[in-house]
């Protein structure tokens, strides 16, 4: 019930007293407190996945073809009649590089980094 000697004009909708500052306070640290733990969550999904390796990743996006792995393994077999020296380094044998590599050249670790070297597009003099 509005105040006879109140002259304000009352507008529908207008609260009829200020907010308490208490509220106030209370509703901006919820949202500073969900702000913070949206902000924490995507971090930690953007930690969660690193990027692969680009050389691996981009150079395996589709499968070699025939051609592809005879070439390569052709040339991993030249390079162990050449003299079995090859500055490619160890490969393991779970590289996914070596898919399509002969069994002639699975045994020999020149001939493994030459066929792997060959299917990232790199290739050494011998």
């Amino acid at each position: 019930m509005q105040d006879p000697m109140d002259r304000r004009e009352h507008r529908p909708g207008e609260s009829e007293r200020p907010a308490s500052p208490r509220k106030v306070a209370t509703f901006a640290l919820a949202v500073m407190i969900g702000v913070a733990l949206l902000g924490g969550f995507a971090i930690a999904l953007a930690q969660k996945d690193p990027a692969p390796d680009d050389t691996q990743t981009l150079a395996f996006a589709d499968q070699p073809s025939a051609g592809q792995i005879e070439e390569c393994n052709q040339y991993a077999g030249e390079v162990v009649r050449a003299g079995g020296s090859y500055g490619g380094g160890p490969v393991s044998d779970t590289d996914q590089s070596l898919v399509g590599l002969s069994d002639e050249n699975r045994h020999s670790d020149a001939a493994r980094a030459a066929y792997r070297d060959c299917m990232l597009g790199i290739q050494h003099d011998s």
